[in-house]
């Protein structure tokens, strides 16, 4: 009993290291063990995963759509690589985002908790995800994108935006934007202040803030 508790203590320390200090609220009511479970999780070494402790419910039956992914004439000029269907962190997001996880069924959406106005498999309407943003991108981009690996990310510290935003294999997903263990900005949980009609919450007016988050990457 003492070494099954021994090693609970151990797993959970692993986990609150990984996460780099950050909050363990989390953005359901469900906090760390919505995603997180300490026994049975998915393998730390799954390509697919490669989390901590990832609760297998979420992921292990795969996402519930084949999902039309973004595509524009610019990403095809630019050859952007993109993966044919989300990947890394942003299948993690898709595990209960894609509203096939029992104890959420019918409250999260593709985006968001309750339905959203873009719902099912259409990613096409939105940012795209799962696409390698390096720094050759940046330079056949002639410009129009900061280069990650040597621009600020804009968050109060040093790292730049291929250390703090992106993956492991440098591409950019949901998580570029949202972050789920920092409490960030909003029910959207996004990284960075996002103010598009120029009021605060009391009808005050204030800066409109809504280009922000783009111009970290986006050289405008």
């Amino acid at each position: 009993m003492k070494k099954a508790i021994a090693t609970l203590i151990v797993s959970c320390a692993a986990l609150g290291l990984w996460l780099g200090g950050s909050s363990y609220a989390a953005h359901s009511d469900r906090q760390c063990n919505g995603c997180h479970v300490p026994h049975w999780a998915v393998a730390e070494s799954d390509t697919d995963y490669g989390v901590p402790l990832w609760s297998p419910a979420h992921t292990k039956d795969g996402l519930k759509y084949a999902y039309t992914m973004y595509t524009s004439k610019g990403m095809t000029t630019l050859e952007v690589v993109q993966a044919p269907q989300p990947d890394g962190p942003s299948k993690l997001c898709l595990g209960c985002h894609d509203g096939s996880y029992p104890y959420l069924a019918g409250k999260v959406q593709t985006f968001g908790w309750y339905p959203a106005v873009f719902q099912g498999e259409d990613l096409a309407r939105s940012h795209p995800v799962s696409f390698v943003y390096d720094s050759a991108l940046a330079e056949r981009s002639g410009g129009r994108l900061h280069n990650p690996a040597t621009t600020n990310a804009g968050l109060g510290d040093t790292r730049s935006i291929s250390q703090a935003l992106l993956d492991s294999k440098e591409k950019m997903q949901c998580t570029s934007c949202h972050d789920v263990h920092t409490s960030g900005i909003g029910e959207a949980m996004l990284r960075y202040d996002w103010n598009s009609t120029g009021m605060d919450e009391y009808g005050n007016s204030v800066p409109k803030t809504d280009n922000i988050m783009c111009r970290v990457c986006h050289n405008k």
